[in-house]
């Protein structure tokens, strides 16, 4: 025994002690065989009845909530294709525009607070990952967001392969001289179709 730990041997309000049982005591499992007991199963059920109620309201605010936001994106979409058709569809213009550029401005936060450890903080550290963004831009075309996925991998591996073997002044070059090839091309394929 420890020292300074009182056991309960040394408590002599403890008077009564039962051996462990070796068998198990079967009487305590007389009762499993005569049945459930109603109540408890009446009670399991209403828990169960609940549950599916609590999932069947939360499948039904999610689908609001993410109809709310396909609205949203569609009002996004004839904002910017045409104001005043939007407006005479009941989408109001002016509220479309703060909720963009608000996103816009959240975006732009988020970007400057992760390269915040990257860049020295400077009023000019965004200007490198702009030109990029511009070269992706240009290489994939506006609006389409296919080609400027296809462009952001091709500048991002260009520019990690290349400035690694040829450094980061020489990499920029060669980015914007394989997007000048590649719209020349473009523009070459428009101007000269296929017969």
């Amino acid at each position: 025994m420890l020292k300074g730990i009182p056991s309960a041997t040394d408590n002599p309000e403890v008077t009564d002690r039962k051996p462990l049982p070796t068998e198990i005591d079967k009487t305590s499992f007389s009762s499993a065989r005569k049945g459930y007991d109603k109540k408890e199963v009446k009670r399991y059920l209403s828990d169960l009845e609940a549950s599916f109620r609590d999932l069947e309201s939360w499948a039904f605010q999610t689908k609001e909530r993410l109809t709310a936001a396909e609205q949203e994106l569609s009002a996004m979409r004839a904002t910017e294709e045409d104001k005043m058709a939007a407006a005479l569809q009941g989408i109001n213009p002016n509220r479309v525009n703060s909720i963009v550029f608000f996103l816009g401005f959240a975006l732009a936060a988020a970007a400057g607070v992760l390269m915040a450890p990257i860049y020295s903080v400077s009023p000019s550290m965004g200007a490198m990952p702009l030109l990029k963004a511009f070269m992706v831009i240009i290489l994939g075309g506006m609006g389409s967001v296919h080609g400027a996925a296809v462009g952001a991998l091709i500048i991002g591996l260009l520019d990690a392969f290349l400035s690694v073997s040829i450094g980061i002044d020489l990499a920029y070059l060669v980015g914007w001289g394989a997007i000048s090839v590649v719209r020349s091309a473009q523009a070459g394929a428009r101007d000269h179709p296929r017969a």
